[in-house]
């Protein structure tokens, strides 16, 4: 039998509501293997399981012609990660 995956994608874990419900969330589910998929930093909460950074920059002080770029980049890594990655249940925050 394959083993389950569970993948969390986020902006950040800048620390917010969501973001802490995502990591709660993730290490409720002990017996799965766990992803977490990040668009960038910051990172303010701890986590266990396997870390994927998309981006290494913030986009909010980004024009917007580069920012739709990077955003395109982003949705390309994120489809090569979940062809890698094989069958999961995604979640997004």
């Amino acid at each position: 039998m394959p083993e389950k995956r569970l993948v969390l994608l986020l902006p950040n874990l800048s620390g917010g509501g969501a973001e802490r419900v995502a990591v709660n969330l993730l290490g409720s589910f002990s017996d799965v293997e766990r992803h977490l998929v990040l668009m960038g930093p910051p990172i303010q909460y701890s986590f266990d399981g396997t870390l994927h950074m998309l981006a290494g920059d913030p986009l909010a002080n980004v024009p917007s012609r580069e920012r739709t770029a990077r955003m395109l980049k982003n949705l390309v890594r994120v489809a090569k990660l979940k062809r890698d990655l094989g069958p999961a249940t995604w979640l997004s925050f």
